[in-house]
C-alpha cells in the first residue's frame, strides 16, 4: 500500500473538516500532515525513478524560488528592526496603536498590552506569535506543494 495517495487524501479530508477550528487542534495537524504528505512525495518518487538523473532533477525552479522569497518575506518581518528603521518603512505603526487594537480583536483588555520603550529594536509584526505560527504554516504547505508536484510527475 502506497501511503503517499493516503496521505494526500486525509490532507484534504482533515483541511475540508477543520475548516473554522482554532489554529491548535485543527491547525497543526493539518500543517503536520502536508509536512509527511511533501517528505512522502519525494519518497514516491525515489521509488518510481528509473534513472540517477530522474530522481535529481526538481520541476519547477521557480516556483520553488518564489516559496523561498515568500518565506523570506515572511520572516524578515520577525527580525527585530531599530527604531528609526521602522520609522522609515512603516511610519504609522507608532502613531496606530495596532497592538491594542489586535488585542480588542482577540477579546483581551487593551490596557493589559505593554508598550515599547521608544528607541527599542522591535520586529515590522505587530503580532509576532501569529507571524511565527504563519511562517511554519506557509513552510509546511511549501515543502507539500514541491514534494506532492515532485511525487506526482
Amino acid at each position: 500500500m502506497r501511503l503517499f495517495p493516503i496521505s494526500v487524501v486525509l490532507l484534504l479530508a482533515w483541511g475540508a473538516l477543520a475548516v473554522g477550528g482554532s489554529p491548535s487542534w485543527a491547525g497543526a495537524p493539518v500543517a503536520v500532515i502536508a509536512v509527511t504528505t511533501g517528505i512522502l512525495g519525494f519518497l514516491q518518487r525515489r521509488e518510481g525513478a528509473s534513472t540517477v538523473r530522474a530522481q535529481r532533477k526538481l520541476p519547477h525552479r521557480s516556483v520553488i524560488f518564489a516559496l523561498c522569497l515568500l518565506l523570506a518575506a515572511i520572516g524578515v518581518q520577525l527580525v527585530p528592526l531599530p527604531a528609526s528603521i521602522i520609522a522609515k518603512v512603516s511610519p504609522s505603526r507608532d502613531v496606530a496603536e495596532f497592538e491594542r487594537l489586535l488585542a480588542t480583536t482577540d477579546h483581551r483588555d487593551p490596557e493589559l498590552v505593554p508598550t515599547v520603550a521608544a528607541g527599542v529594536p522591535r520586529p515590522l509584526s505587530i503580532a509576532p506569535s501569529r507571524t511565527w505560527w504563519g511562517l511554519g504554516f506557509a513552510t509546511a504547505f511549501a515543502l507539500y506543494l514541491i514534494g506532492a508536484s515532485y511525487g506526482l510527475s
